[in-house]
């Protein structure tokens, strides 16, 4: 449009004018632009007039769009062009959250459709243009709105609503735990609390542990290491997960406590030491109580308690703590002191089985009996013991204690045992011990050895009443009711001087009395004692004297025992009688214990002692001799002095002695003595050894001369100086012959006021010390010293270390008094060491990626001296930092010190080329089925340098079936190596099998054929025609004839096979019995009838479901089973069974059995035989009636040993019994159903023979 001064422009569309817009030139357009479009509407052509107008079209077609300038002085000019108007993009936008409502972070998808381009904004911002209809972002934020601007295939464009999505905070907290530096001990309690949110699921190494809104997890299960997160859901359902909690969980100690006492039983005051192991630190305890906290795993003590427990805690290096299983000790206790024994304190050499015995003592296990004496046999039974004495056995005394595993118990009180010999009793039974008593007590006239008149001597065994007797036998009662005697008849010698004992007591505390009267047998008896009780109950031993006559007739005496004072309430006990010679003692008195004075006179203050009677209350016993004779030397009146014996003799008629000696003391009165004079020395060492003669003024009121000795010395720990003198007291005693004694004491003291005397050791040079200006441990000599007293020190104040140049020494003598003297000593240090240097060590690197060389930095090293001064210099090799070439590069640096002296040292820097080649775009492994070929994309090689690539196989080589490893190896020029390799596995050859390969159609219909493939991928599709393939099933159902039938795998690789199926003629089986209703017990033939199948055929018969087989009820014979064994309503089947396995089963046979009657026979069966004598006396004549069931058919009686009078064929028959003896009745009969017992019922009967009365006799 050229636009010319006052045109006007006017554009339609089809034809129709648009009203906007009509624009009017006013200017004129300058000559140069009169080839332009655009109008010009000024000369500076700062502004054009826009040939241009907009128009909306609403709907999408072909329109013409005229353009039309007019002007006054020209033609109009019109200008036409078509416009294509193509349709908008339609479609939509939306967001993968349905409620646009998010939480900050979430991912959200908005997808566009209906266009080929898509621009994404984010409120009015593009965030994604191209091709892509959906935009995902996790940045969001609240308000934001997403829109899109969507370009169809033809250019159009549409801006699609927006989405604004409201974007919730997430949950903004803390997790915490309760262990502030996250570090426990394994089973410790720890909380871990959340905040910020409504829910909080709280996991351990990421699995769930607890889910809700507790903002606090407690756990005592955490293990090393473990992770505690937190899924924190606030209001708004935004979750975060805060950062995670890991906590180190230290071990807690394991080990063991163990008590040094294998058994945990120990006594009461014993050590035992506990023993614990696995920690740092151990804290006993007793019964929960801490004894002992500290590094020390051991726990000594000597006070545990019976049943007290130790435990420990133990803790270990990580502050754990772990408390072992405690350990229980038993505490046991020594026994307490034992009581008193109590048995007989008399006994008999040759006496066996003499019972004491003591009260248990407390916290015994065991007890130690002692006896002093010698000859008795001690049998050991607790608190009780039974002791023999031998023969030649001495009197003594017995002590018993407890003891156990933890100690012994003090002794009892010491009992006195005298042991006596017998002195040849005559007395036969004179215990009356025999006879035995098996009751408490009986009335013999005589027993054993004795005779009684007129009432008889009961003996009563020990305990009767109450009543016990000392040897723990028997004993005797001689009744008091009456003039009663006992008594033997005793061989003796005429003229022989006999004794006599009687042990006695009251029965009931009554006054009874005995006598005693012996005699010449049929002469005259002389009463010899009347004997009767002081102490009441108790039993007392009563004896005396008698002489038999020197003439005696039958050379027998009569020893009778009779009562006095008869009586019906009381009676007289007797036991342990004697009556024997006195010339057959030999054994001598014995002192009792009890009655004696003590052993020792003692003088007291005076030097001599007039003596009292010291036989007065002195008592003894013998064997024998009842009144012995106890003298005095030196008799009652005589003086004694100190060191003297008074000697008590106890003499019995027979002469033998026994004797008892007393000591007498001398005076009490100790001696004098004055202590000795002190004395002074100048030295510890010069204090003298003790001698008694320092004292030198002992005296004694009865020791001319008393015995002076040294005692101890002691000392005051003093230094032996002025200050602190060393003072040492001694002392001795003085002793008189009556062991009187003082102490007496001497003073000595030592004080040393000399000096000691000193020349320190000779001035001398020595070197610096290693790597050091000073001089250490230097050997400084020893010094000269001496002192009077000894040299108690040398000392010195030589420094640890010497500097260079001169130092002073000064050495101090001290002696033991504590007093000094010095000297002193130059000593040189002098430097001549030389300075050191250390380089790093050999650097060996590969070469820098892409390069032939490498940078290569290290320390540089510095020289060192022991003094200051020292200077290094590089001298050969490259800086730190340099590019090193390949290969070997040698680096040399020279340290030189203050004083000249030089040292250097090296190191080399090798570089190499390790750097391996890289094989690029290896195939990945390869599949293939055995029926394809096996191709790839040839992988290459690169490398710093040149590369070679070999491979083991090529692309399209023929594999075998199975994985073939496929390797490429990349080779550079330095030998370095990539070597990668893949797989190629050919899959085995498909293969086909099926479930039957014969198949026999039994009963028509088709086969059902399972496909069973195997090799290739293990992917199968199957086919019974070769083209129609299917995965769903590998199962035809197939008629009888030849098939074929395929598999296919993954890879298209094919399997087929051929089958045939064969349909033989049906076969079918009857079956039938000969009898199906029976009576029970009766047998039957079932028979089964084949038809069809194929032969041979097997048979098997089922009862009621059972198969039955040949046994002693059921024989089976080929088609046939015979019984009698069937019961009502047995089910018999049969399965045939024919050459192909084809089965049938046949109809059942249904039995019916009838129930055989159970006869019985009612009537009397014991019976009388008729009278043989009158046979036709009614009255004699034995008949009986016997009956069954009635109802029935068919009875059929039988008898034996007698006749049936009437009733055969009913079931009531009546029976004459003939004979004595044994008769039988027997019935049987058709019940309703036809059937008979298998056997008739029978009865036996007695039939008694009858009375005769013609063998009556009687006597009127």
């Amino acid at each position: 449009m050229y636009g010319f001064d006052s045109s006007t422009v006017e554009w339609k569309v089809n034809t129709s004018p648009v009203t906007t817009p009509v624009v009017t030139v006013v200017h004129t357009i300058d000559a140069a632009d009169a080839t332009n479009h655009p109008v010009h509407p000024d000369g500076d052509k700062s502004n054009y007039f826009k040939d241009s107008f907009s128009h909306t079209w609403t709907s999408e077609g072909t329109f013409m769009v005229e353009i039309v300038e007019s002007n006054p002085s020209c033609s109009s000019n019109v200008i036409k062009l078509t416009v294509y108007v193509h349709a908008l993009p339609s479609g939509t936008l939306i967001s993968s959250d349905a409620d646009n409502a998010i939480c900050i972070g979430d991912n959200v998808t908005f997808t566009a459709s209906g266009g080929v381009n898509y621009n994404f904004k984010i409120d009015g911002g593009s965030v994604q243009n191209g091709s892509g209809s959906t935009f995902a972002t996790t940045s969001l934020t609240n308000g934001q709105e997403v829109t899109v601007e969507v370009t169809n295939a033809n250019g159009c464009v549409s801006t699609y609503a927006g989405i604004t999505t409201a974007v919730h905070t997430l949950p903004s907290g803390t997790l915490t735990s309760s262990d502030l530096d996250n570090t426990i001990c394994a089973g410790d309690n720890v909380t871990f609390t959340a905040t910020g949110g409504t829910n909080y699921h709280f996991k351990v190494n990421g699995g769930s542990v607890q889910n809700g809104s507790g903002s606090t997890y407690s756990t005592t299960g955490l293990t090393n290491g473990q992770e505690v997160t937190v899924d924190v859901t606030n209001a708004n359902g935004c979750v975060s997960t805060y950062a995670g909690i890991t906590t180190v969980v230290n071990t807690l100690p394991t080990g063991t406590l163990t008590s040094s006492d294998s058994d945990n039983s120990i006594c009461a005051g014993d050590n035992v030491t506990f023993t614990a192991t696995g920690g740092t630190n151990y804290n006993f305890k007793v019964d929960g109580g801490s004894v002992q906290n500290g590094s020390g795993s051991t726990y000594s003590t000597t006070g545990l308690t019976n049943g007290q427990e130790v435990t420990v805690d133990v803790t270990n290096g990580n502050g754990c703590v772990a408390t072992y299983a405690g350990i229980t000790t038993t505490v046991l206790t020594s026994p307490l002191d034992a009581g008193d024994i109590t048995g007989d304190a008399i006994v008999q050499s040759g006496q066996t089985g003499v019972i004491y015995r003591i009260p248990a003592v407390t916290h015994a296990t065991n007890y130690e009996w002692e006896y002093s004496g010698t000859g008795a046999n001690i049998t050991n039974n607790g608190d009780e013991i039974s002791v023999s004495f031998a023969d030649n056995a001495t009197s003594g005394e017995l002590k018993v204690r407890g003891t156990n595993a933890c100690g012994i118990g003090g002794y009892s009180e010491l009992f006195s045992i005298y042991v006596v010999s017998p002195c040849e009793t005559t007395i036969e039974n004179w215990t009356f011990n025999t006879p035995v008593l098996t009751e408490s007590w009986k009335v013999y006239s005589s027993v054993n050895g004795w005779n009684s008149t007129p009432h008889g001597i009961e003996i009563w065994r020990s305990g009767f009443l109450g009543i016990t007797t000392p040897d723990g036998g028997q004993f005797c009662e001689l009744n008091s009711n009456g003039a009663n005697t006992m008594y033997q008849d005793i061989d003796v010698n005429a003229g022989a001087e006999m004794v006599w004992a009687i042990t006695y007591r009251y029965r009931n505390s009554s006054s009874e009395t005995i006598r005693l009267r012996i005699g010449p047998v049929g002469g005259n008896l002389t009463n010899v004692a009347t004997i009767s009780n002081d102490n009441g109950d108790a039993w007392v031993v009563h004896s005396g004297s008698y002489t038999v006559p020197s003439s005696l007739p039958g050379g027998k005496v009569r020893f009778q025992i009779e009562t006095v004072s008869p009586s019906s309430s009381s009676g007289n006990l007797i036991d342990g009688i004697q009556f024997y010679s006195v010339d057959s003692d030999v054994e001598p008195p014995q002192f009792i214990k009890a009655t004696l004075p003590a052993n020792t006179i003692d003088l007291g203050g005076a030097c001599e002692l007039v003596l009292p009677d010291y036989t007065v209350g002195v008592d003894a016993i013998d064997n024998c001799d009842a009144d012995l004779v106890i003298t005095q030397n030196p008799a009652a009146g005589e003086k004694v002095f100190g060191g003297e014996k008074v000697v008590l003799t106890a003499r019995d008629e027979a002469g033998n002695e026994a004797t008892y000696e007393m000591d007498v003391l001398g005076d009490n009165i100790s001696p004098t003595a004055s202590n000795p004079a002190p004395l002074a020395v100048k030295c510890i060492g010069d204090v003298p050894l003790p001698n008694v003669n320092v004292v030198i003024d002992e005296n004694d009121n009865c020791t001319a001369i008393p015995t002076v000795a040294w005692v101890s010395d002691s000392d005051n720990g003093g230094l032996g100086t002025t200050a602190s003198p060393y003072i040492v007291t001694r002392i001795y005693s003085v002793t008189d012959d009556a062991s009187n004694s003082i102490n007496v004491s001497q003073t000595i003291t030592a004080i040393d006021d000399v000096n000691p005397t000193i020349t320190a050791p000779a001035d001398f040079n020595v070197n610096a010390d290693a790597g050091s200006c000073d001089a250490s441990s230097v050997a400084l000599g020893t010094p000269t010293t001496s002192d009077n007293c000894g040299v108690a020190s040398v000392t010195n104040d030589a420094p640890t270390t010497f500097p260079l140049g001169n130092t002073t020494v000064t050495w101090t003598v001290t002696d033991n008094a504590g007093l000094t003297s010095s000297d002193t000593q130059i000593v040189t240090v002098i430097d001549n060491e030389k300075p050191t240097i250390s380089c790093p060590g050999n650097i060996t690197q590969t070469a820098d990626a892409g390069s032939c060389g490498a940078i290569i930095n290290y320390a540089t090293p510095v020289g060192a001296d022991n003094c200051a001064g020292a200077s290094t210099v590089q001298t050969a090799g490259l800086a730190s930092g340099s590019t090193f070439p390949i290969g070997t590069t040698t680096n040399t640096f020279e340290v030189t010190d203050a004083a000249g002296n030089k040292t250097s040292c090296s190191f080399d820097v090798t570089i190499s080329d390790d750097e391996d080649p890289v094989i690029v775009n290896l195939p990945t492994d390869i599949t293939v089925g055995a029926c394809n070929n096996v191709t790839w994309t040839e992988p290459t090689a690169t490398d710093n340098c040149s590369v070679t690539l070999t491979k083991t196989h090529n692309s399209g080589d023929v594999f075998p079936v199975g994985t073939t490893l496929v390797t490429y190896t990349a080779t550079d020029a330095t030998g370095n190596t990539d070597i990668r390799s893949f797989n190629v596995t050919v899959l085995p050859v498909v293969t086909i099998s099926l479930s039957e390969t014969s198949p026999i159609l039994c009963n028509g219909g088709n086969a059902d054929i399972t496909i069973t493939a195997g090799g290739g991928d293990g992917s199968y599709t199957y086919s019974k025609d070769g083209t129609n393939y299917q995965a769903a099933s590998n199962v035809y159902s197939m008629p009888a004839g030849t098939h074929t039938l395929y598999v296919k795998d993954g890879d298209g690789c094919v399997a087929q096979t051929n089958i045939t199926i064969n349909e033989p003629t049906v076969l079918d089986v009857n079956i039938a019995a000969d009898n199906n209703t029976i009576c029970e017990g009766e047998p039957v033939v079932v028979t089964a009838t084949v038809s069809g199948g194929v032969a041979a055929y097997t048979y098997e018969f089922y009862l009621n479901g059972t198969q039955l087989t040949s046994n002693a009820n059921y024989t089976i014979s080929g088609n046939q089973l015979t019984s009698s064994a069937f019961a009502n309503g047995d089910e018999i089947t049969v399965k045939v069974i024919d050459n192909n396995s084809c089965e049938k089963t046949s109809d059942k046979v249904v039995m019916t059995v009838r129930a055989l009657p159970t006869p019985t026979i009612t009537g009397d069966f014991s019976v009388c035989a008729e009278d043989p004598e009158t046979p036709l006396d009614p009255e004699l004549v034995n008949t009986e009636i016997y009956f069954t069931e009635a109802g029935m058919s068919n009875y059929t009686w039988t008898v034996t040993g007698g006749t049936i009078e009437s009733g055969l064929g009913t079931n009531e028959i009546t029976v004459k019994w003939k004979n004595a003896g044994t008769g039988i009745v027997s019935v049987n009969y058709e019940n309703t159903n036809g059937c008979s017992a298998t056997s008739a019922k029978s009865e036996t009967i007695t039939i008694y023979e009858r009375p005769n009365p013609s063998s009556i006799t009687t006597d009127f």
